[in-house]
């Protein structure tokens, strides 16, 4: 099990040597590092090893509505890109609530076309750099389309490139009560995972299940492994003291993988 945790490139070796080692690699928000939009932006140092970013594109570029300007999402992609493939980024997280938002009124088949042409426009630039991108469901109450992993695995079979692949967030799924039956197709899709509790959006193994948080990972584990999934994992919690939750956290799902 490849195990990462979403925190600041900052506190990365302090969170590492406080957990023992627990974790893999760490994600960062591609905002906030790598700044794709400015010129004179700076790199910083001793990033490795980052593997994996999220919001991958700021909410005032959109990609759905009547304001979408491919041309532009075309150049920001390209520098981000590059820059983050000189860094070691292999996996970049399209979920990008914002950015992605269905203005009122506006066509919802259009604006899911629209999302498929943005993605099939900027995989070439990607596959060159190295770089997957992962196409993210998120919650209903964080954005409007993609809300199910059935929905945004349908968008990257329409896009049908290899840059191009399927995040499954266990947190979003639970929100949204998708039964896992109905996902074992799209499993062969996932190449990147996000961790956190339902309801809480804990960290997993602090909290014991239960009605109002009925964070299963056993079943949401033999899922993935019944589809073949060996991929990377992230846990992408709030307020998660990396320090001094870590190990345990990292304890438990290491367990939880392996009984499955």
């Amino acid at each position: 099990m490849k195990l990462g945790v979403c925190v600041p490139f900052k506190l990365w070796s302090v969170a590492k040597s406080a957990a023992g080692g627990a974790f893999d690699f760490y994600e960062e928000n591609a905002q906030t590092v790598f700044q794709a939009e400015k010129v004179d932006w700076v790199p910083p140092t001793d990033l490795a090893p980052v593997f994996s970013l999220n919001c991958m594109v700021p909410g005032g570029l959109k990609v759905t509505g009547p304001a979408v300007d491919i041309g532009k999402l075309e150049t920001y992609c390209k520098s981000l890109f590059t820059r983050a493939s000189a860094a070691g980024v292999r996996t970049i997280v399209f979920g990008s609530g914002g950015a992605r938002q269905v203005p009122g009124g506006f066509d919802y088949a259009r604006a899911t076309s629209q999302i498929v042409e943005f993605l099939a426009a900027v995989a070439p630039l990607a596959e060159r750099a190295g770089i997957t991108i992962v196409v993210e469901h998120l919650r209903p109450a964080e954005c409007n389309i993609l809300t199910t992993v059935a929905e945004a695995a349908a968008v990257v079979r329409r896009v049908n490139h290899p840059a191009v692949r399927l995040l499954m967030d266990c947190y979003h799924l639970w929100d949204t009560a998708e039964p896992l039956a109905s996902l074992a197709a799209v499993v062969p899709l996932v190449h990147h995972v996000h961790l956190a509790d339902a309801a809480t959006r804990t960290a997993p193994g602090l909290t014991a299940p239960s009605a109002k948080s009925p964070s299963d990972y056993g079943a949401f584990f033999r899922l993935l492994k019944a589809g073949g999934y060996a991929g990377p994992f992230s846990i992408e919690a709030t307020n998660f003291d990396v320090a001094k939750d870590g190990a345990r956290v990292s304890e438990f799902l290491r367990g939880a993988w392996a009984a499955v």
